[in-house]
């Protein structure tokens, strides 16, 4: 959402996104059960900002990065009861920080336009977490429940965008770079020891990573628009560090769109969106498992804009 009045240069927004995660889930009995049966990392950003139009060619904006994040990792145990069920254990936490983000815009004529945007890097600690286990009745007192800590290092990102526009189409495309780096590794810190229960280090090494987008707008009459997209993400997941626990791929995406008017001020956005990636062979050197993985998403949105 955004406000600007017509007597001030300023104007104030705010958006809620969700700019990194994962979600992967395998068969129970699967042979990679014991590094991982369901894991998952959900990152939101609430962003609001404000930005200051210096004249009719230039554009500042800065705000504030408030970020959650939640972790899971579930995976099977190699020990067992007298029925052979196999233990199994759970851990899960919640994060919060907070970073900035820094923009300008120039707009050099009314057919094009620039922009530079700048999103800061932060660890986002889970300092709350619990680790749970399913284990049988003897191990127990070696498998308490007990308190965890992680973090996880997110990339500060920086991406450049340009615009052409005409009076009934317009053409976007931008670049954007994320700096992994800092995610070497992960460490689970247990509050509770024990001769089973260790703190453990997930080595991760990953790398820069960049993404292409772009799309087009085609006003089909004065109400309705007709929309089109492309993007490629790369992978900051470097060979010999490819986990079953999140196999990242490079990725290519088409969407579409269509924009309908439902009223005078409120209009409606359709999307749909097709992503893939390739197949990719690679070997997890740390537990010498390997695979080739395969992906595909199919995604429908609906979009709801009252103009005020």
């Amino acid at each position: 959402g955004s406000w600007r009045t017509k007597k001030t240069n300023f104007a104030i927004g705010v958006s809620l996104t969700n700019p990194f995660g994962y979600l992967s889930s395998w068969p129970e009995e699967w042979k990679g059960r014991f590094i991982v049966q369901e894991s998952s990392i959900r990152v939101y950003h609430l962003q609001p900002t404000i930005s200051y139009r210096i004249n009719e060619q230039w554009g500042i904006g800065v705000g504030v990065t408030g970020t959650l994040g939640s972790y899971l990792l579930r995976r099977a145990l190699p020990v067992s009861g007298k029925d052979a069920t196999e233990g199994n254990s759970e851990l899960s936490g919640r994060g919060f920080n907070a970073g900035v983000n820094v923009g300008i815009y120039y707009r050099p004529s009314s057919s094009v336009s620039f922009g530079v945007s700048y999103k800061s890097a932060m660890k986002l600690d889970i300092t709350d977490g619990t680790a749970s286990f399913a284990v049988p009745a003897s191990l127990q007192e070696a498998y308490p429940t007990t308190s965890i800590q992680t973090s996880l290092n997110l990339p500060q990102n920086i991406t450049f965008g340009f615009a052409y526009y005409r009076p009934t189409f317009t053409l976007a495309m931008d670049l954007s770079f994320s700096d992994w780096r800092k995610f070497e590794s992960q460490e689970i810190i247990y509050e509770a020891e024990t001769s089973l229960i260790e703190n453990e280090v997930f080595n991760r090494q990953f790398t820069s990573s960049f993404s292409v987008r772009m799309g087009g707008e085609y006003i089909l009459t004065e109400k309705i628009a007709l929309r089109a997209g492309w993007y490629y993400n790369s992978s900051p997941v470097p060979d010999g560090y490819l986990s079953p626990e999140f196999p990242d791929a490079d990725v290519v995406g088409l969407s579409g769109g269509i924009q309908i008017p439902l009223a005078s001020k409120l209009s409606m956005d359709l999307s749909y969106e097709y992503e893939f990636s390739g197949e990719r062979t690679d070997l997890l050197k740390d537990a010498a498992f390997g695979g080739t993985y395969i992906g595909s998403s199919n995604s429908i949105g609906l979009g709801i804009n009252y103009t005020l």
